[in-house]
């Protein structure tokens, strides 16, 4: 008997564990929908900023050689 309690406990935990991490991905933020202040453009170059990840000075650089040719 306590087996079978045990046994629905554990599955209402994992349950209410699904549910949760469910909610917390799909909830909020509203992603890349988000109203922005900065001007828009619509014709010539654009200057953009882009935040890079490297582990090192020589991938720095290349990184930046490449966005510069």
């Amino acid at each position: 008997m306590n087996t079978n309690r045990a046994r629905r406990s554990r599955a209402a935990i994992v349950c209410a564990a699904g549910v949760i991490l469910s909610l917390a991905a799909c909830g909020g933020g509203g992603g890349f929908e988000e109203e922005s202040s900065a001007p828009q453009q619509s014709t010539g170059p654009a200057k953009l900023q882009i935040l890079i990840g490297t582990s090192g000075d020589a991938e720095t650089a290349a990184v930046k050689a490449a966005a510069d040719g």
